[in-house]
C-alpha cells in the first residue's frame, strides 16, 4: 500500500519547489505539509520546512516588492547570526531570492531595489557562477552609491571585493576589502563574505568577544595578520580624511565596539600616508586605545621594515 505513495510525495514535493521558487511561499507551504504527511522521509524534506517557515510570517501572501525582498536578503546574516536559520537554511534561501529577484535583471540597473541597497551583482555571487558580470555589476553600482550613505557604499565595496576575488583580481579585491572596512565595517556583509580568511579571523575574534566588538577591530586585525594590505596615498581619502579622523562612538554600539572600531581607523589613516612618514598621535591613540594589538601592529611594521632592506 505505500509503495504508490512515495512517487506522489515526490511530485508534492516538486510542487512545493515551483511554488517557492515562484515566492508563493503560502502554497509551498500547503504544499510541503502534503508531502510530509505522504512521506516524513523525503529527503531535504525538513531544510525546505525551515526555509519555508523562515519566509512565509516574513513575505506573507502576494508577491514581494523589491524592496520587501531587499531586506530579507539583507536581514538574513543576522537571522544566521541569532540561530534563527541554520546554515543549509540560509543558502536555499539565498538561491530562491537570488533566482527570482535575477529573471528580470536590466544589466543596466545597478540595484534590484529602487533605495539601492541590494546590488545585482551580490544577487548574481550567490550562486558564483557569473564572476565577471558580477564584478561588473558592482563597479556600476559603486559609482552610482558615491553619495549615498556610508554603510550602503561599505556594504557595496564589499561585495565587489568578493567578486574580484572571484575572478582572480587579488589586487582589487583587497582594496575593495580595505575601503568596504574603513568605511564601515558592520554594514559590510561578512556573511556571504568569499574572503575566507577575512572570515576565519572574524570567526576566531567572535569567539572571544561580541559580534560587534570583532567587527570593529576585525580590519586592524587583518593587517597585523598580513591579510590585507593598505597601500599608500588612498586616492579615494580626500573626501573622507577628516570624517573619519573624527570619527566617534557610533550610536547603538559599545564602547568596546567603538574603541576597536577607532583602532583600525587609525591605524588604516596612518598606512595611508605617503611611505615613510608616520602619524605620531594617532600611534599614541591607538597605544591607549589597546597596547596589546598595538604592540602587533609595531612588530608587523618591523616585519614589514625588514623586508625591504
Amino acid at each position: 500500500m505505500q509503495l504508490p505513495l512515495f512517487p506522489d510525495a515526490f511530485d508534492v514535493e516538486t510542487e512545493a519547489l515551483e511554488a517557492l521558487a515562484a515566492l508563493d511561499v503560502g502554497r509551498a507551504a500547503r504544499r510541503l505539509d502534503r508531502a510530509r504527511a505522504l512521506d516524513p522521509h523525503l529527503p531535504n524534506l525538513e531544510v525546505l520546512a525551515e526555509v519555508v517557515g523562515y519566509l512565509h510570517p516574513i513575505l506573507g501572501a502576494g508577491q514581494p516588492t523589491e524592496e520587501r525582498l531587499a531586506e530579507v536578503f539583507l536581514a538574513l546574516p543576522e537571522a544566521c547570526r541569532e540561530g534563527r536559520l541554520t546554515s543549509a537554511a540560509a543558502c536555499r534561501v539565498d538561491r530562491v531570492l537570488a533566482r527570482y529577484a535575477l529573471r528580470s535583471w536590466d544589466e543596466r540597473r545597478p540595484f534590484h531595489d529602487g533605495q539601492g541597497r541590494l546590488p545585482y551583482g551580490a544577487l548574481l555571487l550567490v550562486d558564483a557562477d557569473a564572476p565577471e558580470r558580477a564584478r561588473d555589476s558592482l563597479r556600476l553600482a559603486c559609482a552610482a552609491a558615491a553619495v549615498a550613505a556610508v554603510g550602503e557604499r561599505a556594504r557595496v565595496w564589499g561585495y565587489l571585493g568578493d567578486a574580484c576575488l572571484l575572478v582572480e583580481r587579488t589586487d582589487e579585491a583587497n582594496a575593495a576589502y580595505v575601503r568596504a572596512l574603513a568605511l564601515d565595517p558592520w554594514s559590510v556583509d561578512l556573511h556571504r563574505t568569499k574572503a575566507d580568511r577575512l572570515r576565519r579571523i572574524l570567526e576566531r575574534l567572535t569567539a572571544e568577544r561580541p559580534f560587534e566588538e570583532a567587527v570593529g577591530e576585525l580590519l586592524a586585525h587583518a593587517w597585523v595578520e598580513g591579510v590585507v594590505r593598505i597601500e599608500a596615498r588612498n586616492d579615494w581619502l580626500e573626501d573622507e580624511r577628516e570624517r573619519l579622523r573624527r570619527s566617534g562612538p557610533d550610536g547603538g554600539r559599545s564602547e568596546a565596539a567603538w574603541r576597536g572600531r577607532r583602532f583600525s581607523l587609525l591605524l588604516f589613516l596612518d598606512r595611508s600616508l605617503p611611505v615613510g612618514r608616520a602619524d605620531r598621535a594617532a600611534r599614541k591613540e591607538m597605544q591607549a586605545l589597546d597596547a596589546g594589538l598595538f604592540k602587533r601592529f609595531v612588530r608587523r611594521l618591523q616585519e614589514l621594515e625588514e623586508r625591504e632592506r
